[in-house]
């Protein structure tokens, strides 16, 4: 016998009331276990935070390595000592762990402030060894636990560090940017006549002007970077950096960095020069140096803290 609508409906509200204390029961222990996992989650990171907050801060001094030159090249800067294997020695300053230690070194490297500082510094003690001496220069904060360390870095590094030394005696490393402001180069590229013509007509001008521009910075940045290139020993061309970086309204064209003989220091000079008063409206050089050779070490000493 078929039940009729309202009896079906009547049947299961009973099953449904039947079920519903099951159905209750399910969901809470669901519910209770993810909150529970959550909770953990939760719990796990106050206890990292915690533990990472009351961390003792590391005693005692380390060695800040600013660079390595030859064993009796130079004499140590002020403040540093010279710490020696194998006709090598590395420029040592003893530096707080309190500060320059692995948890201490990892947030002062987020301090804007603090992080210029230590950069100006190293690069000052760099700059004057330069003026003496041929440097290899590290990383900036490339802290070592105690002389034995650095030593023992000397002693493996001895047959690179060597060579980089030999390669890099007598030179310096140079830098030469070069920068487009769009607009400038785009209103040189636009040929006379284009301003009168219909609105239509101007915009696709003025596009067609800003792909001359475009092609003209790159011609002319590729024949300054390979002039440049012919007076170094060794030329690369590294990643352009943007405006947050360069502090400047004008766009990035060129980031050259050139290994020069210091003989031919001046000749790189003169050449930047040419290489500007030939440049298109809205195209400059900018030339800096003489650095340590960043660039052109070839190699890599990793801290061993």
């Amino acid at each position: 016998m078929a039940m009729g609508g309202g009896e079906l409906s009547r049947a299961l509200a009973a099953l449904a009331a039947e079920d519903l204390p099951g159905v209750l029961a399910e969901a809470r222990a669901d519910a209770r276990e993810r909150a529970r996992d959550k909770l953990a989650d939760a719990l796990e990171a106050a206890l990292l935070e915690a533990v990472v907050a009351q961390a003792e801060p590391e005693e005692g001094d380390g060695c800040y390595v600013f660079g390595v030159v030859r064993a009796g090249s130079v004499e140590a800067p002020s403040g540093a000592e010279l710490v020696g294997e194998g006709g090598l020695s590395a420029v040592v300053r003893r530096v707080p762990l309190a500060e320059y230690g692995e948890e201490a070194l990892r947030a002062n490297l987020n301090d804007i402030a603090w992080l210029e500082d230590a950069a100006r510094r190293h690069e000052a003690v760099l700059e004057g060894l330069l003026q003496e001496t041929t440097v290899i220069p590290l990383r900036l904060c490339t802290i070592y636990h105690d002389d034995d360390a650095v030593r023992a870095m000397l002693a493996g590094e001895q047959a690179a560090l060597t060579e980089a030394l030999g390669r890099l005696e007598g030179h310096t490393e140079w830098g030469v940017k070069a920068f487009s402001d769009r607009a400038a180069v785009a209103a040189g590229a636009r040929p006379d006549g284009d301003d009168s013509q219909g609105e239509g007509q101007a915009y696709l001008a003025g596009r067609r002007a800003e792909a001359r521009a475009r092609d003209l910075v790159t011609a002319t940045v590729e024949a300054a970077h390979e002039r440049l290139s012919g007076i170094a020993q060794v030329a690369l061309a590294n990643p352009l950096q943007r405006k947050e970086l360069t502090g400047r309204s004008d766009d990035m064209a060129l980031n050259g960095v050139y290994l020069v003989a210091d003989e031919r220091a001046a000749e790189l000079e003169a050449e930047v020069e040419r290489c500007a008063a030939e440049a298109p409206p809205g195209v400059s050089f900018e030339l800096t140096g003489p650095w340590p050779p960043y660039n052109f070490v070839g190699r890599s000493v990793e801290a061993a803290r």
